[in-house]
């Protein structure tokens, strides 16, 4: 109890630690040679808390564009990086907001949804055994400990290396869809797995 009361969270290499999969390499990676996400973000101060234990601590905060507004900013007016920076402005504005304690401009539960929706937040983590270097608030990292966004953002900022394995010109920019194919007749065809035979008559 001295010792979960004294580092609840710093020491806890035995709590839910994120798998970092084929698909999050391959994902963080075509967003950082395809699109502009991580040139269009804004670092603030903000007070996080990362523990019931622990009293608020400010750390430096980046602000990304959620993958699905970036997607529509580049289809909708364009995807160089000076437009993605003036679309992008608006949306983490409103999210820094939020999260600097302002609620005025939140009307409607819709405009809650819109402020969270569009953008994420990325923090730095305070307790050591983590995939990444930084968390982030988009649900995906919430339920894994992972997510695309603290990953291509490690890889960007070198706090990640892309093991050899994993790089696109092997892994491929394409998942492959389907499940895989079951072997006719199942194990029966396998020739170590003696057949049934009847037994034959005198």
């Amino acid at each position: 109890m001295h010792y979960m009361g004294a580092k609840p969270f710093v020491k806890a290499t035995f709590a839910t630690q994120g798998d970092i999969t084929t698909g999050h390499w391959r994902r963080a990676q075509l967003a950082l040679r395809d699109t502009h996400q991580y040139d269009a973000t804004h670092t603030v101060d903000i007070e996080v808390t990362f523990s019931p234990f622990h009293p608020p601590k400010k750390v430096p905060c980046i602000f990304i564009l959620s993958t699905r507004k970036v997607l529509h900013i580049a289809t909708t007016h364009g995807g160089d990086v000076e437009t993605l920076k003036e679309h992008a402005r608006p949306i983490i504005n409103n999210l820094v907001l939020l999260y600097e304690g302002g609620k005025d401009h939140i009307k409607h539960l819709d405009d809650f949804f819109s402020a969270t929706d569009g953008a994420h937040m990325l923090y730095p983590l305070a307790r050591d055994g983590s995939a990444t270097s930084h968390a982030c608030t988009c649900p995906p990292y919430q339920q894994h400990e992972v997510c695309d966004h603290s990953l291509a953002y490690d890889i960007k900022h070198n706090k990640l290396v892309i093991p050899d394995d994993y790089h696109l010109d092997v892994i491929g920019c394409v998942a492959k869809r389907g499940r895989r194919k079951a072997r006719k007749g199942g194990a029966l065809d396998n020739d170590d797995v003696p057949k049934f035979t009847l037994p034959e008559e005198d």
